[in-house]
């Protein structure tokens, strides 16, 4: 699914890196997850992986209110240093509604 959004947006300036996590020792200035680890999981992930004004988009939900567990997560994202924000998706997108959790790193 990756690979078909950055051909069909011509995106020349994507990596798709695909492996485990948390072997990982880089820094991105993106990342983006749907279900690839527990929310908690992988906000912490983005707090070590993201770059000095980096951004991580984490899938939250595709109900019609955000989850419950949004306020616990956008805290998580504050005690590790990150400007957490929770946005909604307009169902015209994507064909329902959508809930994203936006963290940026500081720098």
């Amino acid at each position: 699914m990756l690979h078909r959004a950055v051909r069909v947006l011509a995106l020349s300036n994507v990596i798709i890196a695909q492996g485990d996590a948390f072997a990982v020792a880089d820094e991105w200035k993106g990342i983006v997850a749907r279900g690839a680890l527990r929310a908690p999981e992988m906000v912490g992930l983005s707090a070590r992986l993201l770059a000095p004004s980096g951004r991580a988009v984490l899938g939250l939900s595709r109900q019609a209110t955000p989850p419950e567990r949004t306020r616990e997560l956008m805290g998580i994202a504050e005690a590790l240093g990150l400007s957490p924000e929770l946005v909604e998706v307009p169902g015209e997108i994507l064909d329902g509604p959508a809930w994203l959790l936006i963290m940026r790193a500081s720098g």
